[in-house]
C-alpha cells in the first residue's frame, strides 16, 4: 500500500448533507479510494487496490488500519452480510461522476459493494496462504541448521544401557559379544558357560551376561541433548533411544519426537517454543501447502518426562537464557547419568530460582532418588512445584524439614526418595525408630505417616512402627488381602470404640487379636459406623464453618455455656447434652446428614435466645450422634432429627423427651418463662408464613415432631 501517495491525495469536498452514509470516489492508478461522509463530515477513507485486491483504511485522524468496508459502513460482518439490502442501502455515491468511477469495479445500484467484498475476500485468503507458507519454511530453515547426531551421542546412550551380552549361535558354535561384535568360538573358551552367567568377554574385557536362548536384547530409554544452534537460542532435543543388542554388536535406532528452542532472554520474551516431530511433511488438501515435519501440534502424542541427559553442550545451550540458573545442577546431574524429569525442572527453574539451588544442593550432596523425586513434582506445564521439600528453607534440615543430622546422614547413604524423608519426619516427631525394612514395607504398600497418626486412640504413640506393622501382617489373610486393607478397617474398629467409651490405653481393645470379629461385634449398626467416620471427616472445613458461623453470630457459643447445666438431663436410657461451641453442632449436623449445622437460621435462633440446640444420645454411646433437637426455652420442642432425617426408635425416644420436658419445668425461671412466650409467638409467625408459602412438606415435619411442653 502507497501510504504516501493515498495521503497526498486531498479530502474532496462535498454538497449533499444527509444522515446517511454518502460516497465520493476517486480513481489514483491502481487505486480506488472511496472517502465517506455523513452530515458533510468526514467519517473515513477506504482504499482498495483493484488489481490485488490489497486494502485499507484510514481515519480523520490519519489513523491506518485493515478494516473491511462493511464496518466502514458501520455493520459488523459476524451478523451482517455485505449481500444484505441494507447494508447496500446503508451507502449512496453524490454524483454521477462518482458512479461512474465506481463501474470500474461493477455496474449496477451498489453492485460495486459486493465486487469489493470479493475483492478483499480473495486478497485475505491468499495472505494467509502466503503467511502460513512463509512460517512453514521458516521453521524448515530453523531446523534444517539442527546437526545431526554424533556417534559419540549414540555411543553414550549405549553406555546408559548398563548390561552387555554374549549371545551364542548353535549353527556356527560361536559367542556373539554385543560391545564389541567379535565372534568367539566356543572351543576357544575355557569352560562352556549357563545361560544368564555373568563372564568377561575374551576380547574386549566387558562384563557380558550369557545368552543361549535369544539372538537379540532391545532396550528403550529416553535422552535429552542440550546443544546451541544459534547465537540467539540454544536447543533441547528430546529423544526416545531403541539400543538393539545381537551377537554382531549393537545399534541405537533414534527417534527425535521434541524440540525446545530456548530463546536468549533479549531475543524473544516467550522464552520458550515447542516443535513436535510429526513423522512426516504434511500435505494440506485445504491451502494446498506442505507443512513442515516439525510444528507446534502434537498429534502423534510426542512425550517427554523421565530421561537422561547428555553431559556435552549444557553450559552453552543454557547460557543467557531463562533457564541459565539450571546449568549448575545439570552439570552434576548430567556427570551422575541421573535419569530426571529435566523438562520440568528447567521450567520449575524458571519459575522459582530457589528450586535451582535446591537441586543442586541434592546432586551434589549425593541425595539422587530424592533429587529424581524432586523433579517429578513439577509441573512442565506452568513450573510449579508440589513437592514435599520447602524450597525457602536456609540449609538442608529446613529444606527437608528434619533438625536431626543423623537422620539426614541416612537418607543419603540409603538413597532414600520422598516417602523416606516423611517418614523420618515421623521418626523424629513421635521419637519412634524406623527400620530399613520397615521403610521398604511401608512404601512397597504406600503407606504414609498421615495413616498412621490419623489412627484413632493415638496408636501411633502407643505402638512401634514395627508392632504396628506385624500386626498388620498378622490379620492379612482370609478376611484381608493386604496391609492397607487392615489399616482402613483397623481405624473404622478404633473409632467405633473411641464412639461406645471402650477404653483406649488396654491393648486387649485397641488391639483386637482377630479385628475382623471384634470390627464386626461394634459394627453390627452399620449406620452408627457411617455417623463415627463422618463425625471425624474434614476437621480443617468444619472448624472453618464453625468460624463462620461465630463470626455472623458472635453471642452464640456465650448462650450455649450459660444454658448448658439448666438443660442437660439422663433417665431411661438417653441423656440430652447441650453442645458449647458452634464447631459440636456443625459436626454433629455433618455426622447425622441434616441442616442443623449449616444453617444460618438455628444459630440466629440461639443468639437471639428463641430456640436451643440440644444432642440426645443413648446413655451407653454417649459419643454417637442419635437425634438432634430444636427446643424452645420453656421446653417445647420444635423439631428432632436423627440420620437423614429418619426416626428410629421414636416412641422410646418421646417418652424420655416427656421426662425431660416435666424436669425442666421445674428448673425454669421467670425469665426463662418470659423467653418461652416470645418463641411461642415467633413460631406462629414461622408457620403462617409456611402456609402462605404452601410450603406442606416442612409443615407436616413440625407437625409431626412438635411436643408442647405441659
Amino acid at each position: 500500500m502507497k501510504k504516501k501517495l493515498i495521503e497526498s491525495i486531498p479530502i474532496p469536498e462535498i454538497k449533499t448533507k444527509s444522515q446517511k452514509q454518502i460516497g465520493k470516489a476517486t480513481k489514483e492508478g491502481e487505486y480506488l479510494i472511496l472517502d465517506l461522509f455523513r452530515n458533510q463530515n468526514h467519517t473515513g477513507r477506504y482504499i482498495i487496490n483493484i488489481e490485488t485486491g490489497e486494502h485499507a483504511s484510514r481515519t480523520p485522524d490519519g489513523e491506518w488500519s485493515k478494516k473491511k468496508l462493511i464496518r466502514m459502513l458501520g455493520f459488523d460482518p459476524l451478523y451482517d452480510s455485505i449481500y444484505s439490502d441494507n447494508v447496500k442501502e446503508s451507502i449512496s455515491l453524490e454524483t454521477k461522476e462518482d458512479e461512474e468511477t465506481m463501474q470500474i469495479l461493477a455496474k449496477g445500484k451498489n453492485r460495486w459493494i459486493q465486487e469489493i467484498a470479493e475483492l478483499e475476500r480473495d486478497y485475505d485468503g491468499e495472505m494467509r496462504i502466503r503467511t502460513k507458507e512463509n512460517r512453514y519454511r521458516k521453521v524448515d530453515q530453523m531446523m534444517s541448521e539442527v546437526p545431526e547426531v554424533s556417534e559419540e551421542f549414540r555411543e553414550w546412550i549405549y553406555g546408559m544401557c548398563k548390561e552387555r551380552f554374549l549371545f551364542y549361535n548353535k549353527e556356527t558354535k560361536a559367542y556373539g559379544c554385543s560391545c564389541c561384535g567379535t565372534q568367539i568360538p566356543e572351543q576357544d573358551l575355557e569352560r562352556k558357560p549357563k545361560h544368564g552367567e555373568s563372564i568377561q568377554c575374551p576380547h574386549c574385557g566387558t562384563q557380558v551376561v550369557v545368552k543361549k536362548r535369544q539372538k537379540q536384547m532391545w532396550k528403550i530409554i529416553r535422552v535429552c541433548k542440550l546443544e546451541r544452534i544459534r547465537q540467539e537460542y540454544g536447543m533441547a532435543r528430546h529423544f526416545k533411544a531403541e539400543i538393539h543388542q545381537t551377537g554382531t554388536g549393537h545399534r541405537v535406532y533414534l527417534d527425535e519426537g521434541v524440540r525446545i528452542q530456548l530463546y536468549r532472554k533479549d531475543y524473544d520474551p516467550r522464552g520458550y517454543e515447542i516443535y513436535y516431530n510429526q513423522d512426516d511433511r504434511i500435505q494440506e488438501w485445504w491451502t494446498g501447502l506442505t507443512r513442515s515435519q516439525w510444528w507446534i501440534t502434537n498429534p502423534r502424542n510426542k512425550r517427554m518426562g523421565l530421561c537422561f541427559l547428555y553431559p556435552d553442550g549444557i553450559r552453552e545451550a543454557l547460557e543467557g537464557t531463562g533457564y541459565e540458573i539450571m546449568i549448575n545442577a545439570f552439570l552434576e546431574m548430567a556427570g551422575c547419568n541421573l535419569e530426571a524429569d529435566y523438562n520440568a525442572a528447567m521450567a520449575a527453574g524458571y519459575r522459582y530460582q530457589r528450586f535451582a539451588y535446591v537441586l543442586e544442593y541434592l546432586i551434589k550432596g549425593r541425595f539422587y532418588r530424592l533429587c529424581q523425586e524432586t523433579t517429578r513434582r513439577c509441573e512442565a506445564y506452568n513450573g510449579s512445584y508440589y513437592g514435599i521439600l520447602n524450597l525457602r528453607g536456609e540449609g538442608i534440615g529446613q529444606v527437608m524439614g528434619i533438625e536431626d543430622r543423623q537422620k539426614i546422614f541416612r537418607i543419603r547413604e540409603e538413597d532414600m526418595g520422598e516417602a523416606g524423608v516423611i517418614w523420618m519426619r515421623y521418626s523424629e516427631e513421635y521419637h519412634q525408630k524406623v527400620s530399613k525394612k520397615s521403610l521398604e514395607y511401608l512404601e512397597k504398600h504406600r503407606i504414609t505417616p498421615d495413616d498412621i497418626v490419623g489412627l484413632p486412640g493415638g496408636i501411633a504413640k502407643k505402638m512401634s512402627l514395627e508392632k504396628i506393622i506385624h500386626y498388620l501382617e498378622a490379620q492379612i489373610g482370609e478376611h484381608y488381602r493386604n496391609a492397607p486393607e487392615v489399616l482402613n478397617q483397623w481405624g473404622d474398629y478404633l473409632a467405633m470404640c473411641q464412639a461406645v467409651g471402650k477404653s483406649m490405653d488396654e491393648e486387649m481393645f485397641y488391639k483386637p487379636k482377630d479385628l475382623k470379629r471384634r470390627h464386626d461385634e461394634l459394627a453390627t449398626d452399620k449406620q452408627k459406623l457411617e455417623i463415627v467416620k463422618r463425625m471425624a471427616a474434614d476437621p480443617q472445613m468444619r472448624k472453618q464453618e464453625a468460624k463462620n458461623m461465630e463470626e455472623k453470630f458472635p453471642k452464640t457459643t456465650e448462650v450455649m455455656k450459660e444454658i448448658k447445666e439448666k438443660y442437660e438431663f439422663a433417665a431411661a436410657g438417653f441423656r440430652m447434652i447441650l453442645p458449647e461451641t458452634p464447631i459440636e453442632i456443625v459436626k454433629e449436623g455433618y455426622a447425622l446428614h441434616h441442616c442443623a449445622g449449616s444453617s444460618d437460621r438455628y444459630f440466629n435462633r440461639i443468639e437471639n435466645r428463641e430456640t436451643f440446640i440440644g444432642f440426645l444420645r443413648r446413655e451407653e454411646e454417649p459419643d454417637i450422634p442419635f437425634y438432634t433437637v430444636e427446643f424452645e426455652p420453656g421446653g417445647t420442642i420444635r423439631q428432632n432429627r436423627s440420620y437423614y432425617d429418619e426416626e428410629p426408635g421414636i416412641e422410646e425416644i418421646r417418652g424420655f423427651l416427656k421426662l425431660w420436658q416435666k424436669e425442666i419445668k421445674k428448673r425454669m425461671t421467670m425469665e426463662d418463662r418470659e423467653a418461652a412466650k416470645r418463641s411461642a409467638i415467633l413460631r406462629e409467625e414461622n408457620i403462617r408464613q409456611l402456609q402462605e408459602d404452601r410450603n406442606t412438606f416442612v409443615l407436616n415435619k413440625l407437625m409431626e415432631d412438635f411436643m408442647e411442653a405441659v
